[in-house]
C-alpha cells in the first residue's frame, strides 16, 4: 500500500458535506476582521487551523494569495481556531512564520462543530447559494473549485435569488425579468 499526499487528503475528510447547507458560523469571537455571513450571495472560504500546526502554517501564504485575489470578486474568508486571543497574538508577533490577511474567528464553543474534518488545515467553500462546494485541503484544489463556484449560477428558490427577481433593477423601474436573472447569475445584483 503506498500513501501519497492526495490520499491523506482524501482520508483528512471522510465525512463529505459538499452539496449541503452550511453549518453556521456563530458565536465567534473575531481576532481580526469582519464577521462573515453565509449564503448571501456571496462565495465565502471557511478554514480550520492553529498556531501549532505546520501543515497550517505552510498553508497561511497560500491562503493569504488567494484572499488577495478573490476579495475584489466578493469572496470572503475566515479562518477558525479554537486558540485563544494571546495565542493568536503572541504567534503574530513573533513573526517566524506567515500570518492570515484575512478575518480570523476565534471558537471558543466549539460552535463550528457542523464542518467535519479528522485534520487541519481543513477549507470548505460555501456557494453563493449557501451550500457546501467544496470541501479538502486548502492548498489541494481549492482555487480552482473557488473559480467553479464564483462562476456558479444562483439556484432557482435561493432566498437572494427570489428577492432579486422581484424588485426593479437598480436604476430603473423595470419590472422584472430575464435581464435580472442574468445579472443575479453575474453577481452584479
Amino acid at each position: 500500500w503506498r500513501c501519497t499526499k492526495k490520499k491523506i487528503v482524501e482520508d483528512m475528510m471522510t465525512v463529505k458535506i459538499v452539496g449541503q447547507p452550511a453549518p453556521p458560523v456563530k458565536d465567534i469571537e473575531y481576532f481580526q476582521g469582519s464577521p462573515v455571513t453565509l449564503g448571501n450571495g456571496k462565495v465565502t472560504v471557511v478554514e480550520f487551523w492553529a498556531t501549532w500546526c505546520p501543515p497550517c502554517r505552510k498553508s497561511i501564504q497560500h491562503l493569504n494569495d488567494s484572499y488577495t485575489k478573490y476579495k475584489t470578486q466578493g469572496v470572503e474568508f475566515v479562518g477558525i481556531t479554537n486558540e485563544t486571543k494571546d495565542v493568536i497574538k503572541k504567534y503574530k508577533s513573533d513573526g517566524q512564520h506567515p500570518f492570515p490577511v484575512y478575518p480570523i474567528g476565534l471558537d471558543h464553543n466549539n460552535s463550528s462543530k457542523g464542518y467535519p474534518r479528522e485534520g487541519i488545515p481543513a477549507a470548505f467553500i460555501v456557494g453563493r447559494d449557501g451550500k457546501i462546494a467544496w470541501q479538502g485541503h486548502p492548498m489541494s484544489g481549492m482555487d480552482a473549485a473557488l473559480e467553479t463556484a464564483l462562476k456558479a449560477p444562483l439556484a432557482e428558490g435561493t432566498p437572494l435569488l427570489k428577492t432579486a427577481l422581484n424588485a426593479p433593477l437598480a436604476g430603473t423601474s423595470a419590472a422584472p425579468g430575464v435581464e435580472k436573472v442574468e445579472a443575479v447569475a453575474a453577481g452584479a445584483i
